[in-house]
């Protein structure tokens, strides 16, 4: 599959400190099929992610660690952005810090 992160409200449509946003992923692989052993229940082991939201020159953002769905899918919800400007917003495997899909997100003040 094929990650993908989306916005709500959209990019240009948030504003900083007050739009409660929500963030989908979807199409992000559950498990890591080079863990397989048939003698594990489940057989593999799930994939750790984490969504971080980052500006130059303000902290970054980041959600708890997650695993998601069957289907790829996971939601955080309720993001403020603290301030204006571009952000990009990244889905990271926590196994090599890899970026598996990137959101630009403009915000206004």
């Amino acid at each position: 599959m094929v990650a993908s992160l989306a916005v709500v409200p959209a990019s240009g449509s948030v504003i900083n400190t007050i739009s409660a946003c929500r963030i989908t992923v979807s199409g992000a692989d559950d498990t890591d099929f080079t863990t397989y052993n048939a003698s594990h229940q489940p057989t593999e082991v799930a994939i750790p992610y984490v969504i971080v939201a980052r500006k130059s020159g303000i902290d970054s953002l980041s959600s708890v660690e997650f695993n998601v769905s069957s289907d790829g899918h996971f939601v955080w919800d309720n993001l403020i952005f603290p301030d204006d400007g571009v952000w990009t917003v990244e889905l990271i495997d926590q196994r090599d810090d890899s970026v598996d899909a990137s959101l630009s997100v403009t915000v206004t003040a």
